[in-house]
């Protein structure tokens, strides 16, 4: 029987298939591996409005981080595995990008609009994606808060970024089913595609 929603993990080589969540009707969204491999972060839906961040090692262990804060999603452990940032969300209000300590406590907003935050490689930084001035654009703002600058400027962008260990940013672009994956460096600078033309990439 195959069961929806669940977080599963491999070798990068495609081998060792196994699923790591346990609950069969429950479901789980935006798993991300910590820095030191050990274990994965996800978000948990919780009841009507909710999803809870929660972790589980790579041996089943499962520990909750919220409780009930509304709704989070695309949690992401920092580069020394202190801290969490994640996407903090409730109806009527706008996305917002929050960290808060590994263990789930000092939950704090960083910046009042975005979603899907991913850390800059020293982890002082966040990029994340944002339409607060009109166009879904990428933008880094400090881990403690402050105004974002702008990364560039790009068509069709959805979120979903991620930044390298060299320090390049990665994200896709484009009109629906027509994505393609580009690469650039942190500044935004040398942006260019990485992903054949054709088909969609994301």
């Amino acid at each position: 029987v195959q069961y929806g929603d669940q977080i599963c993990i491999m070798d990068d080589d495609g081998g060792n298939h196994s699923r790591l969540t346990t609950e069969d009707y429950t479901r789980h969204f935006y798993p991300s591996i910590s820095p030191d491999g050990e274990s994965v972060i996800y978000a948990q839906f919780g009841g009507e409005n909710i999803y809870d961040i929660y972790e589980i090692t790579l041996d089943g262990q499962v520990s909750q981080r919220t409780n009930g804060m509304g709704i989070l999603t695309a949690p992401e452990i920092s580069p020394d595995g202190s801290q969490i940032a994640f996407t903090h969300g409730a109806p009527l209000e706008a996305h917002a990008i929050w960290i808060m300590n590994r263990d789930g406590s000092n939950p704090q907003e960083i910046f009042k609009s975005g979603w899907d935050p991913t850390w800059s490689p020293n982890g002082k930084e966040i990029l994340f994606a944002s339409d607060f001035n009109g166009t879904v654009q990428m933008y880094v703002v400090n881990a403690e808060g402050g105004e974002p600058r702008q990364v560039n400027v790009m068509d069709y962008l959805r979120g979903r970024t991620d930044w390298s260990g060299r320090g390049e940013i990665v994200t896709y672009s484009g009109k629906s089913w027509h994505r393609e994956l580009y690469l650039m460096n942190a500044d935004g600078s040398n942006l260019h595609q990485i992903t054949p033309s054709g088909g969609n990439s994301q």
